[in-house]
């Protein structure tokens, strides 16, 4: 942590400025604040999560649900301008290293004070949606309330009562069964009008009593996770266009797509590979999403969906409302995670100046400059200490793995490609340049070919481990197994109808 300077300590200034607030803060009984308390909202998170910073309720209505997702509101504690404002500005997020937390708050706020935990009056700010039945979002508006969560529930009891596997439940029902239609109309809606990202398998790291990792067991994203995730991005939606409709200076989340410099390589390769959805307008929101969906669904025994990733641009932080390609949508943000992220809190002050009748320009660019300069950092603390942790695990693993690791290859470059080990998801590069063969390098394909071998991305190769880049935080090196790659043997006819 002392490499990236994180901050682990408060300064005394906001400890001091925090013992005030909740001395003689009373958010609950301001005359803005409306009791719903009356709803039974339930969080659905990780057994050991307390930092719960959303609870969910749902009800059917006459074409369909209204659904609320109440918001932790750390705002109401956290004054503009003070000391505890600029420590958590400067954290930016909160980091999950494996064994330990770096919190973005104070826990006595993010796990107690704020927290919407079971049975407790808390202060929230309540996105109220009007969901179709088609599940479409229509109306919506931000509520500063008062809520008292009724249950908090894992997501592994939902996973079974949504399922069938278990009625320990039944006491919450009702709400569950509303939230879980919400979800599927929801769902179904993003599916067939924009984009969803495709699920992809995930990896529980099982760590001993030194912090190392024990054992890694792959896991498919349960149901209930995804009920509150779609339930998330509802209200997020709501944020941003209600941001965006008051000329709001953020933060909002932008995907521009494909890359400007770029859009000439991505109508070549259309060409090449898919003719249908060379026709189409990439610099549109509806012309790449019907090009993300053609790609993903054809029938090219090339995987051509993962190989424009190399074409795409990266979200961005922006304090205007712009295009999310990745989502197919006019506009996005991220508002539900305020006790953990800094882009959330923003959102959350952007939108209670505008509920409040003052212009909602508390954002600025050089402020969104200095955030995305600390998420870059505790994006690469965590990056390392994840690699550190995975090469000793794979050092170990490698002493008794005669048979080497089996992977598939995830990105291609003129050095080499990045392998995802099939049983336990950790990536690493393997290095063709030191290869006694020399291999060219062919982007229309994502391919490296040299006189007896070849690879392209989504290939399953056998590698060994061969340590780890110490310079390159850590990141995990392979080397290839035998005859991995090698092109199948020439027929003696085939040389002879050269000839």
């Amino acid at each position: 942590m002392g490499k990236y300077r994180l901050g682990v300590d408060w300064s005394p200034a906001a400890k001091q400025e925090l013992e005030q607030q909740l001395a003689s803060c009373r958010p609950l009984e301001t005359e803005r604040r409306r009791d719903l308390t009356d709803l039974e909202f339930i969080s659905i998170d990780a057994a050991k999560t307390q930092d719960i910073d959303d609870a969910l309720y749902a009800d059917i209505s006459s074409d369909g649900w209204t659904l609320y997702v109440a918001i932790a509101d750390p705002t109401a504690y956290v004054a503009p301008g003070s000391r505890l404002l600029e420590d958590i500005a400067n954290r930016a997020t909160s980091i999950y290293f494996h064994g330990y937390v770096l919190p973005m708050m104070p826990e006595v706020l993010a796990q107690e004070t704020c927290a919407l935990s079971e049975g407790n009056d808390r202060p929230a700010l309540v996105c109220r949606i009007a969901v179709s039945d088609s599940g479409k979002v229509g109306d919506f508006d931000f509520i500063e309330a008062t809520v008292r969560s009724r249950a908090k529930l894992s997501y592994y009891a939902v996973d079974r009562y949504l399922n069938g596997h278990g009625d320990e439940l039944m006491s919450h029902a009702t709400p569950l069964e509303a939230l879980y239609q919400v979800y599927r109309a929801l769902r179904g809606q993003r599916e067939q009008d924009e984009l969803v990202m495709e699920d992809r398998r995930e990896f529980r790291w099982i760590l001993n009593d030194r912090k190392q990792i024990e054992s890694i067991e792959p896991h498919d994203k349960l149901l209930s996770q995804k009920l509150v995730e779609e339930c998330m991005i509802a209200a997020n939606r709501c944020a941003a266009r209600f941001l965006a409709e008051r000329g709001s200076s953020g933060p909002f989340v932008t995907h521009p797509g494909f890359r400007k410099d770029r859009l000439d390589e991505v109508r070549k390769f259309l060409s090449l590979h898919a003719p249908a959805a060379a026709e189409l307008d990439p610099t549109t929101r509806e012309g790449y999403r019907d090009i993300m969906r053609q790609l993903a669904g054809s029938d090219n025994p090339l995987p051509l969906r993962a190989m424009v990733n190399r074409l795409l641009t990266r979200a961005e932080l922006t304090t205007r409302a712009g295009l999310h390609m990745g989502m197919a949508l006019e506009c996005y943000t991220n508002c539900t995670s305020p006790l953990r992220k800094y882009v959330d809190f923003l959102a959350h002050q952007q939108i209670k100046a505008a509920l409040h009748g003052d212009a909602a320009q508390l954002v600025t660019e050089t402020q969104l400059a200095a955030l995305r300069e600390r998420l870059a950092t505790a994006r690469a603390a965590t990056l390392e200490a994840e690699r550190w942790l995975a090469d000793r695990y794979l050092a170990q693993r490698a002493r008794t793995a005669s048979d080497g690791f089996q992977g598939r290859i995830v990105h291609v470059n003129s050095s080499g490609f990045s392998v995802r080990l099939e049983d336990c998801g950790l990536e690493g590069f393997v290095d063709l340049r030191k290869h006694p063969e020399k291999f060219s390098y062919d982007k229309w394909t994502a391919s490296l070919t040299s006189t007896t071998r070849r690879f392209q991305l989504e290939q399953q190769v056998a590698v060994d481990y061969a340590g780890s880049d110490g310079d390159n935080r850590y990141q995990s090196l392979f080397t290839l197994r035998g005859d991995t790659g090698l092109k199948p043997a020439r027929l003696p006819e085939d040389s002879a109808a050269e000839g």
